[in-house]
């Protein structure tokens, strides 16, 4: 066994070793490190979605009571209905956001039959854009 002091001077050692720089086509970058932080030009995806699994609402309309579903907007969708007053729809991870919608319930966090809400009380954490990523 060797003596804490002994094991930071190693990795002192090991990572002064790995700290160089040197640039590869992307083909042989494999197992490398990026050596600068890089950020994108735009934003990907270029549009809200969904950050989990749950539902898009209208959050003073889901607080006030039970909301039809009016159906499901799965990842991938080219076209997102907008959002009809009074209405929840099933949403997926990374699923645009329809128009209309400003909140997303996490499917675990609310009781539901076949086609409403059983509205009870809202979760104290669900606040407005919650569960969205823009």
């Amino acid at each position: 066994m060797i003596s804490v002091q002994e094991a930071k001077s190693r990795i002192r050692t090991f990572l002064a070793d790995k700290r160089s720089v040197e640039q590869l086509p992307i083909a042989e970058a494999h197992g490398h490190h990026i050596a600068e932080t890089l950020y994108a030009p735009i934003a990907v995806p270029m549009f809200d979605n969904a950050a989990m699994d749950g539902y898009a609402v209208r959050l003073a309309e889901f607080q006030a009571g039970p909301l039809q579903v009016q159906g499901e907007i799965p990842a991938g969708i080219d076209h997102v209905p907008d959002l009809a007053p009074g209405t929840a729809a099933r949403i997926f991870t990374g699923a645009p956001i329809p128009k209309g919608a400003d909140t997303v319930s996490c499917k675990n966090g609310w009781p539901f039959k076949t086609a409403k809400f059983l509205q009870e009380s809202s979760p104290p954490n669900l606040c407005l854009q919650a569960n969205i990523s823009a």
